[in-house]
C-alpha cells in the first residue's frame, strides 16, 4: 500500500517534467507567436524580387529548422512564417512587392536573431538571400545579403 502511494506522485512528477521539457526543447520557433526582434546597431535594407534563400551558420554550413518571419513595414504585424529545410533553404511564397521586415531565428536560440528591412520589387533581378547567423557580440549580430 505504501509503495503505491509513493509511486503515484513520482509518476505524476515525471510526467509533468516530461511535458515541461517538451515545451522548452520541443517547441517549434516558427508559429504565430514569433515576435519581432532587432539587435542591429545599424538598420540596412536588402532589395530582392522574392523572399527565398539559404540560412547558414558561422562555418557557412546550412542551418535547418530556422524560423523565417516576414513582418509588415512597421513590424507590428506578422505576415508569414516558414522554416528552413534540411539544407537551410527557404521560400516565403506570395509576398507582394512592398516594404517589409525579415526576421530569422534559429530553433535553439543560440545565434543572434537576424533582422533587416526588406524591399520586394518586381523589376529586381532574381537574387537570393543568404542569412548569416552569428553569435551575439558587442558589435556584431546575424546579417543578411542578397546575391
Amino acid at each position: 500500500m505504501k509503495a503505491s502511494v509513493l509511486i503515484a506522485p513520482l509518476c505524476i512528477l515525471l510526467w509533468a517534467g516530461s511535458i515541461a521539457g517538451a515545451q522548452v526543447y520541443g517547441a517549434r520557433p516558427c508559429d504565430s507567436s514569433i515576435e519581432y526582434e532587432n539587435h542591429n546597431m545599424i538598420d540596412y535594407r536588402v532589395v530582392v524580387r522574392s523572399v527565398k534563400g539559404t540560412v547558414v551558420d558561422l562555418t557557412k554550413a546550412p542551418l535547418p529548422n530556422a524560423c523565417i518571419a516576414v513582418f509588415d513595414s512597421n513590424h507590428s504585424k506578422l505576415l508569414r512564417t516558414v522554416e528552413s529545410d534540411a539544407e537551410g533553404k527557404f521560400d516565403v511564397a506570395a509576398i507582394r512587392p512592398g516594404r517589409y521586415w525579415l526576421v530569422v531565428k534559429d530553433q535553439q536560440r543560440a545565434f543572434c536573431p537576424m533582422a533587416t528591412r526588406l524591399d520586394v520589387r518586381r523589376w529586381r533581378s532574381r537574387r537570393e538571400l543568404t542569412v548569416h547567423m552569428d553569435l551575439r557580440g558587442i558589435d556584431r549580430c546575424s546579417y543578411c545579403e542578397a546575391k
